[in-house]
């Protein structure tokens, strides 16, 4: 919300008061964010804390003592594994090897079925250097929910390249105007949480499909204001209404979405994720997405009005929104769900 706020409030104050004036709300909030950061008390630390200062109990001591010793069940060398582990990893046995003792790795030879898994390893240099990222870049719903911020951000960026401009040289606003003109792409921001709940209760799928469906006739529909008229002001009001209620539409169910997906990656692959899982990177592959997008929104924008016009750059802008769209529809949501788990019933019906 901030960045379609930003615009309209630093349009105001300039025609009010001023460049000066502008940076100077600029170094306050950063100054403001700051303070906050420093005074932040992390989960972990207030965890250790609260910990300090319970009195711990006769009998507690003696069940983490006697928790300390190896317990059969909780030794991961006498643990009995699961049941669809045993029909994934079941291999008939060879009566010429003997079985490995507890706690001791066999080398593996030429019959062995590890050779063949270690020299894929090694032979994936990201995997083995990042290999939680390449498990969440391998995840098609994980990609998804990234395109689909992608193309959040991307229209934001458009928005903000050209919107002033366009404002500007057909209706011949000023900077307050050009900035008002971004409270109808900032308004249905408002409706995060709806979207929020309505995508807890029929799934991410079906909310982004609404969103798209909104985004992409709305930003081809925007190439036809092309005059300085009071019906053409009402018509793009009313579109960018729509564009603004669409990216609300899309964001919300995709990150919720990303970071399930996160959860279901570390129960799936324990020994990669610890405690803390890859919630870090996740949401560094979403903000990363989110820079690159402003990076080719702003550019692209910028080509587009240069060498052509604004009906072109709309229309292009909703070309690119549907064929990302396609890609989110296809792999998020439910379809995904069942595609797992009928790869996970196809080794029990095996």
């Amino acid at each position: 919300m901030g960045n379609l706020i930003a615009p309209w409030l630093a349009g105001t104050v300039y025609e009010k008061s001023g460049y000066y004036a502008v940076f100077a709300i600029i170094l306050a909030i950063i100054a403001f964010d700051f303070i906050l950061r420093v005074v932040m008390i992390e989960k972990r630390t207030a965890a250790k804390w609260l910990s300090k200062g319970k009195p711990t109990l006769p009998h507690v001591r003696r069940e983490i003592t006697e928790a300390s010793w190896t317990d059969p069940e909780q030794d991961t060398c006498h643990r009995p594994p699961s049941v669809s582990s045993r029909v994934q990893d079941y291999q008939a046995p060879n009566p010429d090897q003997t079985p490995p003792l507890c706690g001791h790795t066999p080398e593996p030879d030429e019959t062995s079925p590890l050779l063949n898994s270690e020299s894929k390893r090694r032979s994936h240099w990201l995997a083995e250097t990042f290999p939680r990222m390449t498990l969440l870049l391998s995840s098609r719903r994980m990609l998804a929910a990234t395109w689909g911020a992608f193309a959040h951000t991307m229209l934001i960026a458009y928005f903000n390249t050209t919107l002033p401009l366009f404002v500007k040289h057909l209706f011949h606003w000023g900077s307050r105007g050009a900035g008002l003109i971004f409270l109808t792409i900032s308004a249905p921001s408002l409706l995060g949480t709806v979207f929020g709940m309505l995508s807890d209760r029929f799934g991410t799928r079906k909310v982004a499909l609404v969103g798209f469906a909104l985004l992409v006739p709305s930003l081809a529909s925007l190439g036809t204001v092309t005059h300085d008229s009071t019906g053409n002001v009402v018509l793009l009001c009313l579109l960018l209404v729509l564009v603004g209620t669409g990216l609300n539409a899309i964001l919300s169910p995709l990150a919720a979405d990303m970071f399930h997906e996160v959860g279901v990656l570390a129960e799936k692959h324990p020994d990669v994720f610890d405690k803390g899982g890859a919630f870090a990177q996740a949401y560094s592959l979403f903000n990363g997405a989110l820079g690159f997008s402003t990076v080719i929104g702003a550019s692209s924008a910028g080509v587009l009005l240069d060498y052509t016009n604004w009906w072109i750059a709309c229309g292009v802008m909703a070309l690119l929104t549907a064929v990302i769209g396609l890609l989110v529809l296809r792999y998020t949501g439910r379809i995904v769900r069942a595609a797992e788990n009928h790869n996970e019933a196809t080794p029990n019906r095996a």
